[in-house]
């Protein structure tokens, strides 16, 4: 597998075996012939042999001496090329290019009354069976050229292919002889008859066409019922005797054992049957309107045209016509074959914002639709997420009853019954059913989101009180939970504003009438919970502190006027009582004595003994806390020289405000309370008593929530109510909204599922290092800093928790202290792509499994057992080893996780070396040493004090695992560690979320939900996208994948693949049908979409769930996000030589498979294909112009719409979409309004070339590896040199040469219409270009700085002259490093590598041919001799010049007189024998004639493996041009001091959209001059 050719590079996948080769062999009866150890049976000598042959020329070329060399026969060829694609899709390409041949005879066959089914068009259309056997035969000769060094040793498919070749030959033979024999005898001029004439008199008439024609189509027929109906496919494939072996013979895929159980259920294929079937139809429609029929009428001219004046002395026939008919069809049939990418992608966002609706994604979009459906959330929450064995009171809240004024019957049994209703429905005397019962589960939940907010420091102190449910126990309380403030802000300013409108009403109405607003205020206030809970609130909490406070002695009087006060209520003349614009006084003297209550200090009791005080912890069910016992709390007193008068006169100022509100008729109430301020004995009176009650008060449990509470409730506004940070409230408005989602009802937790989580880590960042934080970069700026600078909120949030203000001097502190310095680390990680973050979200899952086993009555050691069977986590850091070894911070930063968290487990890779003594044969011994690995296991675990790691499991492996690509490796050797029926793979830069977390069981139900299910996949969140607009761009055009691309991809169109983490899989089904992951170097490095591949050809289906998301990072900077497109690109282009893309493309049904196709291979393959069709039309029209062929464009318009939306519109479209399903329509226009004014449709095409080349190059030269991304923060400006050595291959040559290409089709092309037409004709292939060529440097922070630009052009000045080894420190090194691919021994990868010669060829032809300002036929050749001296003479005074100094270098005197005269010469000569035939625009065009010239000869020796010196100063010279152009464009904006403004105000655009201050975050980029 590691196999490797002279040079050192890695061997091709024809030349070596992979793991897919091993594990097919080793099932097949060759693998029979060998042996674990040597034989001598007869035969082993030619089985030797054979083996060493295999080894030869498939294997590690060694010889074999243990099991890992065994030999292995190569079983598929992933040939590398540009068919190996086309012919694992090759049903669709030649289904496309078939209707392409029924809509030409249509079009063709038009009348001037449109289209008419005749005999024309009837015997035109009889020959789509002969393109039908063409492309078949197509396909075969695909076959034997991308199997050709497989089949001398697979006879059988050799056979099989032999066969059907000859086979399809012989028919197409015979069709083709009987249709020309049709045609000869009935020419298509005569056939304008009725169909049923021309079949009678034509058709019958050639019966032997007739023949050949029901043999042709009889399997072709069998085939395409297959497709409609798949079922019957996969039963004939099941088929045992001769029909099986003539199946095999014509359908090799059927000897597999997978791809035999593909197809969909009939339900499914009728869904995405009529998605394809609408898509087609309409794709059919507009290619026939606007690509074909415009053509045909200039087809006829161009055919019947007379072009024989290009060479009148050479008969050429109808050559000419012919290729005029190129140019103008080329790049229409391209885009006719790559634009289905184009409706695909509409269509696809067409149906998943539809579906996005019907799901009711985006049900709470924002808060205040949160604030507004809460109380119905929870009643889904106690739906969707509650098993059957949580002892849920009551599902949904019983309703409100609304109080009416009755007279009570003698007996006073329905009196009873209004009481009740009464003081329930509003002034909250507790009655014999506790309210809000309903939401006591919710509230639970609810809070412990909440609270994992709080600790993530999104949210302040401030606004974890106002987010949180309330518990309030105690006599009075009549709730089970009171709800957050958030929803009762101001509620109860509104409830007194309608009290005070509707008393000003009754005040000037009679008494009957009266009665009827209050029965509408009891009717607006219960009708509304949150208001209806604010007035309950206020008055049992103002209720519990007047008692708490005035105790024992005024009890009696305080029983008195609530009951004067319920009695009124009951009564409904309550209003006859109050005066309601008082109210407001009362609420400001409550808060007043609220907050002077909460200023007492308590402090401990001097000598009083320490003793355990009883304290609540988080509650895990709100009224079932769980309550703990923290040792060494002294007992506590309020403070000797407390103002205990101040308390007095607040208390005093509450009575009269409660006086107040009573109205002139409750004058006896009144009294009674202001008997209250002079009982002799009571609270103002006796301060012993006063203090013994303020002190009773205060040290009760809840009494300083309760009184924040209070205060909270009465002065918090609405619009303050309402969480700062932008994620919380996404977060809690994505939870919310999903909970009305449709949700499988879960399980208990003992009988749930039990999974595992994995993640694979190797040597990215755990946690952030002190030093990490501190050191700046060259502009002076921190890792910390620009955290701190983009994420201010949270930093503050930060302090407030660790009780450490915001002054500089208390901030250092974070740096002396341990534990503050721990704390600070993992503030900083978990803002970043590490470890620490991804562990601590998916430890979540413990936390989550704990509350719900809870609520079903768990508790201790039976609750611990059941946690650890449920759920474990294993992170495989393979590298753990060697960290420890070398003492590195990575190893404690993993034992500090350990640590941490209990039930963590890690699994590495350990290797040990042994040495011992071997005896030889001759007696004498030797050391040898042996190198042995295991798979280790460990835990962290406590002794004492004292924190150890414990090795649970030590597995011996019987080598290296890394024999291909990490990552997979790395899952591959940990999963024997992974516990439970489904197994989670999440990636390092993944994190989890608690509210998601309890979603966790419903996920695991939908394997039974969905029969068949092997892999459930679901939603991520991309929590990069805040930190500037690039990352918002990657965010969106992910989130847009990972959300209404898969919603698509798994209904209707039924393909969705694992694309990656965090699917879960079904782990029994994984790891006996080939693993989640495929490890083979280079052609499994996209690993994940294998899984896919591999689960889909067992059968096996994957849901995408929507209720559920976690959170994922992506990469935030320009090169990184180049990087990580790059990796997508060549790991998609390794796919398409796979296996298993053929097996699917060849397998599924057809439309199914149209949908596997243009969703992940094809979606690379026409980018790519599109940016040939657009150097192809750019190609094609300058030569139509300097060739002096045929001038006209064709249907220009239409191309340059279809380019544009390929290469960057396309991607705009579907986000578009997305946000309006996320966050509702008029969101999304503002949202992408303001990423297009950003550049992103830029990045967009910028990112398309990426994708383009990397497909490309990987396809033709290979070189597809793991790039490492860093996923760190992106601070820094990269040099001009970083940037043209990084882009100068993929995007700045082509963008360059687009640029001279569209100079010269200005310059020298004739435009009849004026410059509008050019325009019209190259607006897309403009934008493209200044894309690829600016977007670079638009997008690299200080780019147009002019302090910066003075120093890139000094370095790269100098990277170019210098001589150096490394890449990054010459431009020779680099030249050789990145042109490498020319050192093969591979004939296509040589044609390749010319083929670009014969364009640039042309080009130098066709300018000289239009300075000539002759016909081509005349005037190319004089002036090619003239261009040659003009060309020798610089040519000559330049080498001259050059070679002079060298010669004469030791006579400086001649050397100074030979130049001079050389100089003077040229001078005097230069005006009288060039001037008069060369003007500024000639020599212009002559400069370019040359460039072309020498880029076609540089490239012949390129082609046969040599890199002469003087190619390479060539090369050299081009290079100093394109970057001093670049160069001098940087300069030239950097010149004015706005434009690094705008940049910079670009670049930070999505800081700006959440409030982040310009002026801070702009010298993250900007230093001060």
């Amino acid at each position: 597998m590691n196999k490797r050719t002279s040079q050192g590079k890695p061997a091709g996948h024809t030349r070596k075996c992979n793991y897919d080769d091993i594990n097919e062999f080793f099932w097949s009866p060759e693998c029979l012939q060998y042996s674990y150890h040597a034989s001598d049976e007869p035969g082993a000598g030619q089985a030797a042999a054979l083996s060493r042959a295999m080894l030869l020329e498939f294997g590690s070329g060694l010889d074999m001496a243990s099991v890992s060399e065994l030999p292995m026969v190569k079983r598929y060829v992933e040939r590398r090329s540009w068919l190996a694609p086309i012919r694992s899709f090759w049903r669709i390409h030649a289904f496309l290019l078939q209707m392409l041949y029924v809509s030409l005879c249509i079009a063709f066959c038009e009348r001037r009354n449109g289209v008419v089914v005749d005999g024309t068009l009837l015997q035109s259309l009889s020959g789509i069976l002969l393109a039908h056997a063409s492309v078949s035969i197509i396909q075969e000769i695909l076959a034997v050229y991308l199997l050709y060094g497989m089949l001398h040793t697979h006879l059988a498919e050799f056979v099989s292919l032999i066969l059907r070749l000859a086979w399809k030959v012989s028919l197409l033979v015979g069709l083709s002889y009987t249709y020309y024999e049709m045609i000869l005898q009935a020419p298509f001029a005569a056939q304008h008859v009725p169909p049923m004439v021309w079949i009678k008199d034509v058709l019958f008439h050639h019966r032997l066409f007739c023949y050949v024609s029901l043999v042709y189509m009889t399997p072709a027929v069998l085939s395409a019922l297959c497709q409609v109906f798949p079922c019957l496919s996969t039963r004939m494939r099941l088929f045992k005797g001769p029909l099986k072996l003539v199946c095999d013979v014509f359908d090799p895929l059927n000897r597999l054992y997978v791809g035999k159980d593909v197809h969909a259920s009939c339900t499914s294929k009728v869904h995405f049957d009529f998605f394809w079937l609408s898509l087609l139809t309409w794709k059919f429609t507009f290619s026939m309107i606007f690509q074909i029929q415009p053509l045909v009428e200039p087809t006829h001219h161009i055919w019947n045209g007379d072009f024989s004046g290009w060479y009148p002395d050479v008969e050429l026939g109808k050559l000419p016509n012919l290729v005029v008919l190129f140019v103008r069809w080329g790049p229409l049939i391209l885009m006719y074959m790559l634009d289905v990418q184009i409706w695909y992608m509409l269509w696809v966002a067409f149906y998943g914002t539809l579906f996005g609706w019907k799901l009711r994604i985006g049900e709470v979009p924002d808060f205040n639709k949160l604030r507004e459906r809460l109380v119905e959330a929870s009643e889904h929450f106690n739906r969707k997420l509650l098993s059957s064995e949580v002892p849920l009171i009551c599902e949904t809240e019983p309703p409100y009853s609304v109080p009416t004024a009755q007279k009570a019957p003698p007996n006073g049994t329905s009196t009873l019954t209004t009481m009740q209703k009464l003081h329930e429905s509003l002034l909250g005397e507790a009655g014999p059913e506790v309210r809000n019962e309903s939401m006591r589960y919710f509230s639970a939940a609810w809070n412990k989101i909440v609270h994992d907010l709080r600790m993530s420091d999104m949210l302040s102190d401030q606004e974890h009180k106002m987010m949180r449910f309330n518990n309030w126990e105690g006599v009075g309380f009549s709730r089970c939970t009171y709800m957050p403030v958030f929803c009762t802000a101001g509620m109860l300013n509104e409830a007194i504003h309608l009290a005070s409108k509707l008393s000003l009403q009754g005040s000037r109405q009679m008494p009957h009438k009266r009665l009827g607003l209050e029965q509408q205020l009891f009717v607006t206030i219960s009708s509304s919970s949150y208001m209806r809970e604010a007035v309950v609130e206020f008055w049992e909490l103002s209720l519990w502190m007047l008692r708490s406070l005035l105790g024992q002695r005024h009890q009696a009087a305080l029983r008195t006027i609530s009951a004067f006060l319920i009695k009124h209520q009951q009564s409904l003349t309550i209003m006859d009582v109050l005066n309601p614009s008082n109210l407001p006084k009362l609420l400001g003297a409550m808060v007043d004595l609220a907050k002077a209550l909460l200023d007492v200090k308590l402090v401990p009791v001097e000598g009083a003994p320490e003793q355990a005080v009883r304290v609540s912890a988080e509650p895990n069910v709100v009224g079932i806390k769980s309550v703990t016992h923290v040792p060494s709390m002294a007992k506590k007193q309020i403070a000797a020289d407390t103002n205990v008068s101040r308390v007095m006169d607040k208390l005093r100022g509450s009575l009269d405000a409660l006086k107040m509100i009573l109205s002139s008729s409750a004058q006896q109430m009144a009294a009674e309370i202001e008997s209250l301020k002079f009982t002799s004995s009571g609270f103002f009176w006796d301060d012993a008593y006063a203090r013994e009650q303020l002190q009773t008060l205060l040290l009760a449990p809840q009494a300083s929530d309760q009184l924040r509470g209070l205060v909270l409730l009465c002065s918090t506004a609405r619009l303050d109510a309402q969480p700062s940070h932008l994620e919380v409230n996404r977060r809690l408005s994505w939870f919310v909204g999903s909970l009305f989602m449709e949700i499988p009802k879960p399980p208990p937790v003992t009988w749930m599922k039990s999974w595992g989580t994995m993640t694979p880590f190797c040597a990215e960042d755990i946690l952030y290092a002190a030093k990490e934080l501190a050191a700046k970069n060259e502009d002076g700026v921190s890792v910390l800093y620009f955290l701190k600078s983009v994420h201010p909120e949270e930093w503050q949030n930060f302090l407030q928790r660790i009780k450490v203000s915001n002054k500089p001097s208390d901030e250092a502190k974070l740096f002396q202290d341990r534990e503050l310095l721990q704390e600070l680390r993992l503030w900083a990680s978990y803002r970043g792509q590490t470890l620490a973050r991804t562990v601590e979200g998916m430890m979540q899952h413990e936390h989550a499994l704990r509350l719900l086993a809870e609520w079903e009555g768990k508790r201790g050691e039976e609750l611990e057992t059941l946690l650890r069977l449920k759920f474990g986590y294993v992170v495989s850091c393979q590298l753990y080893g060697q960290h420890k070894r070398m003492r590195d911070p990575k190893a404690a930063d993993t034992e500090f996780l350990l640590q941490r968290y209990p039930n963590l487990r890690v699994a590495y890779v350990d290797k040990t070396t042994v040495v011992d003594t071997t005896i030889q044969t001759d007696g004498t011994s030797v050391l040898r040493e042996q190198v042995r690995y295991y798979s280790v296991l460990i835990k962290g675990t406590r002794q004492g004090s004292e924190e150890l790691v414990q090795q649970v499991y030590h597995v011996q492996l019987p080598g290296d695992i890394m024999l291909g690509e990490g990552k997979p490796e790395n899952q591959n050797h940990a999963m024997i560690f992974s516990r439970g029926e489904a197994v989670q793979a999440i990636d390092m830069n993944q994190c989890g979320y608690f509210e998601e977390a309890l979603k966790m069981r419903n996920l695991l139900q939908e394997f039974d939900r969905h029969p068949g299910s092997t892999i459930l996949g679901f939603r991520e969140h991309i929590f990069t996208g805040e930190q500037s607009s690039l990352a918002s761009y990657m965010a969106l055009q992910e989130g847009c994948f990972v959300t209404l691309t898969q919603r698509v991809l798994w209904d209707p169109l039924c393909i969705r693949l694992h694309y990656g983490h965090p699917d879960v899989f079904d782990k029994l089904f994984s790891i006996t049908n080939g693993g989640i992951s495929k490890a083979s170097r280079g052609i499994n490095l996209s690993e994940d979409i294998y899984a896919g591949f591999n689960h889909l050809l067992r059968g096996g289906t994957i849901p995408y769930i929507e209720y559920v998301q976690v959170g994922k990072g992506r990469d935030v900077g320009m090169q990184q996000i180049y990087k990580f497109e790059a990796k997508l690109a060549s790991g998609n282009a390794e796919q398409c030589l796979s296996r298993d893309v053929y097996r699917i493309g060849s397998r599924l049904d057809f439309t199914r498979g149209f949908s596997f196709y243009y969703s992940g291979p094809g979606f690379y393959f026409n980018n790519a294909a599109t940016v040939f069709a657009m150097f192809f039309f750019l190609y094609l029209q300058l030569f139509s112009h300097i060739l002096q062929l045929d001038t006209s464009v064709a249907i220009a318009d239409l191309l340059n719409a279809q380019w544009t939306l390929q290469l960057g519109l396309l991607l705009s479209i579907p986000i578009l979409c997305f946000l309006a399903v996320e966050y509702g329509l008029i969101a999304a226009i503002k949202k992408f309004i303001n990423i297009l004014t950003t550049g992103s449709l830029f990045f967009f095409m910028f990112h398309m070339g990426t994708k383009a080349y990397y497909f490309d190059s990987t396809l033709k030269f290979g070189g597809a590896k793991y790039r490492p991304t860093g996923r760190g923060f992106v601070m820094r400006h990269e040099e001009f040199a970083e940037l043209y050595r990084f882009y100068a291959a993929s995007h700045l040559y082509n963008g360059f040469e687009l640029l001279w290409g569209l100079v010269l089709l200005n310059t020298l092309g004739s435009w009849p219409m004026g410059i509008s037409g050019y325009w019209r004709t190259t607006w897309s292939l403009w934008a493209v270009m200044v894309s690829w060529l600016f977007s670079p440097f638009w997008f690299n922070p200080l780019a147009f700085d002019m302090t910066k630009n003075r120093a890139d052009v000094l370095n790269w000045w100098n990277w170019m002259k210098r001589k150096d080894a490394a890449a990054l420190s010459s431009w020779e090194s680099w030249w050789i490093e990145e042109h490498s691919y020319v050192y093969t021994g591979s004939w296509v990868k040589k044609m390749f590598i010319l083929l670009p010669a014969i364009r640039y060829a042309l080009t130098f032809v066709g300018i000289l041919g239009v300075l000539s300002k002759q016909s081509m036929h005349t005037g190319l050749m004089p002036e090619l001799l003239y261009f040659c001296k003009v060309l020798g003479g610089v040519g000559a005074c330049a080498l001259l010049l050059f070679v002079l100094p060298r010669i004469l270098h030791d006579r400086p005197m001649l050397q100074r007189v030979t130049s001079t005269a050389v100089l003077v010469l040229l001078l005097i000569n230069a005006p009288t024998v060039m001037m008069p035939y060369l003007s500024l625009f000639n020599a212009f065009h002559f400069a370019i004639a040359t460039g072309y010239l020498l880029a076609a000869l540089t490239r012949i020796p390129f082609a046969f493996g040599v890199t002469p010196y003087l190619c390479i100063h060539i090369c050299k010279v081009y290079d100093y041009i394109c970057g001093g152009l670049l160069m001098a464009l940087c300069l030239l904006l950097s010149a004015t001091e706005c434009m690094k403004h705008v940049q910079a105000r670009a670049l930070l655009s999505d800081a700006f959209n959440q409030g982040v201050q310009y002026n801070r975050l702009s010298r993250l980029l900007i230093p001060p001059s």
